[in-house]
Order: structure tokens, then C-alpha cells, then sequence
């Protein structure tokens, strides 16, 4: 299945997600299939409560369960993204990612996979070296797929305090997009 890979990248609050629903919104018009994914959603799933952890996050139970204490004692309710848990989910992605490099690039590769209709697929990384692995990782898994790197920056962007956010800025991307929020502040 042809699939079109975008990495997307910016600090918290540069409107990714937003610009993705835009994104979405304009291919239907076209008949054009969209999913946005993010590299931090299993790690939000580590996080949790193992009770709520899906097949694939599972499947490395214990090796997860153990990278989990070394970053934080108890779950995570979720919801709450303050300065704390930004650290634990970038703290415990680059110990999950340093582990086992695939489990990561593996479960977004599957889930692109499933798609059964040619699609453009955003996919949410912040770091670059993961950003780098990731379109290797794709490039082995199909032959002909070509991974392009989109920037968006804005001055209503906030950098938290952790390793993710503070490298956003160094890596070479292909497209890099200006978000002016404040001046549309009231739409």
C-alpha cells in the first residue's frame, strides 16, 4: 500500500495537532486518507497502569515494568502533562527507545500497516536521532516509502524542561512551517 510518511515536529503548544485536524479535514475533500499518529503514545501507555496496556505494549511486559520504576514510582492518571511527566514520558522513551530501539518504530510501523487504503500519515517525533532511526526503520520495512520531516514553529510554543523538547530545533527538515499564533489569538 503506498503510504505517504511525514515526521512531524515542534515544541508543545506550535499547533501541531491542530495543523494535522487541518491537514485531515482538507484530504477528505479529496478523498485522501489521514492518520495522525505519535511516537509518545506507547510510552503513555507504559505509564498507565499495566491493567490498561494494549497487546503490543504487553508484549514486552517486564523489560516495561522495570524501565518504568527507573523513571517514576507510580501511574500516570492520563490526562496531566505538567513539567513532571513531560521529563517522565521523555525520560522513559529515551530509556524504552535505548532498550529496544524497534518496540517504538515497531508498534507505528503496525499500525500504518493496517491502514488499507493509501494514505498520508503524520507521525508526532521529537527527537532526532529517533527521527533518523524511524525513517531507516520505515525505509527497511517497504521498499519505496520515503519519510519527510515537517517543522512548525510558533510563538505560542513552550519549551518543557526535558531532553525532547530542548533538541527540537537540531535537525535538518525538509519543510518548516511559521505558525503565528498570537495573531490569531481570538479565532
Amino acid at each position: 500500500m503506498l503510504q505517504k510518511i511525514y515526521v512531524v515536529n515542534g515544541l508543545p503548544l506550535s499547533g501541531k495537532t491542530e495543523f494535522g485536524k487541518c491537514v485531515g479535514a482538507e484530504l477528505q475533500k479529496y478523498w485522501v486518507n489521514f492518520s495522525h499518529l505519535s511516537s509518545i503514545d506507547p510510552v503513555k501507555s507504559v505509564l498507565q497502569p499495566i491493567t490498561t496496556w494494549g497487546d503490543e505494549i504487553s508484549k514486552n511486559v517486564m523489560d516495561l515494568v522495570r524501565l518504568k520504576r527507573e523513571v517514576v514510582d507510580h501511574d500516570w492518571d492520563g490526562i496531566t502533562k505538567d513539567s513532571f511527566w513531560r521529563k517522565a514520558m521523555s525520560d522513559l522513551k529515551a530509556k524504552m527507545m535505548n532498550e529496544n530501539p524497534d518496540l517504538i518504530h515497531g508498534i507505528l510501523w503496525n499500525k500504518i500497516s493496517l491502514l488499507d487504503k493509501p494514505s498520508v500519515i503524520f507521525v508526532d517525533i521529537r527527537e532526532p536521532e529517533y527521527i533518523s532511526s524511524f525513517r531507516k526503520f520505515c525505509e527497511e520495512q517497504s521498499n519505496g516509502v520515503r519519510v519527510e520531516t515537517i517543522l512548525l514553529t510558533s510563538d505560542g510554543a513552550k519549551e518543557f524542561n526535558n531532553n525532547s523538547d530542548a533538541r527540537v530545533y537540531e535537525f535538518q527538515y525538509d519543510i518548516k512551517i511559521e505558525n503565528p499564533r498570537s495573531a490569531f489569538v481570538d479565532d
